[in-house]
């Protein structure tokens, strides 16, 4: 495959810009939605897709939108990514040194109880598991779609529109993903027994 037969597969920026340009009621809710789940550690859901759109529309260094990707995978693919960049960042940004051990929680232990304690163990293990099953469609973003229509409690048709596919086409991506998660995870979720 020669450079122009690998660039015919990708949108170009003026394919890009029209397509942002035009996106139907339901994309954009979409967008939204998906937004708003993948928002987290100060990067607010508008921040977030606003950074998505200016990196498909940077002139230097676009993200490249392939041909046969529905638009909502797409933003999908590129919110999630800046979304766990961000992340990261904030994770080696905060962490606790000396200096902050006489400020704040260190002063105050009162201020975690156990079931502050037990509440946030729950909410970190919740969030392993999410970014653990996600992780394994990082290569499949219409089923990270599914997957993530799905831990927001949709069904259907709402799947459906969310990853711009039709029934039986979610039907196929549904068995693909339980057999993906079941190789995974062949004892459950614990990954000790």
């Amino acid at each position: 495959m020669d450079v122009a037969e690998a660039q015919a597969d990708y949108y170009d920026a003026g394919e890009v810009l029209a397509r942002l340009q035009n996106l139907s009621d339901a994309d954009v809710a979409k967008i939204k939605l998906m937004s708003e789940r993948l928002a987290s550690h100060g990067m607010m859901p508008e921040d977030l897709r606003q950074e998505a759109f200016r990196r498909a529309l940077d002139d230097e260094k676009p993200r490249r939108w392939p041909r046969d990707v529905p638009i909502g995978a797409f933003m999908y693919q590129s919110m999630r990514s800046i979304a766990s960049a961000n992340r990261k960042a904030l994770a080696t940004r905060f962490e606790l040194n000396e200096a902050d051990a006489d400020v704040g929680l260190a002063d105050r232990p009162e201020a975690i109880t156990p079931s502050h304690e037990a509440h946030a163990e729950a909410l970190d293990e919740a969030r392993r598991i999410r970014e653990d099953v996600l992780s394994l469609f990082e290569d499949d973003s219409v089923a990270a779609l599914v997957v993530e229509g799905k831990m927001a409690d949709m069904q259907g048709q709402e799947l459906c529109e969310l990853a711009g596919i039709s029934t039986a086409e979610l039907a196929t991506v549904s068995t693909r993903i339980l057999r993906r998660i079941k190789a995974a995870y062949p004892k459950g979720w614990n990954r000790n027994g």
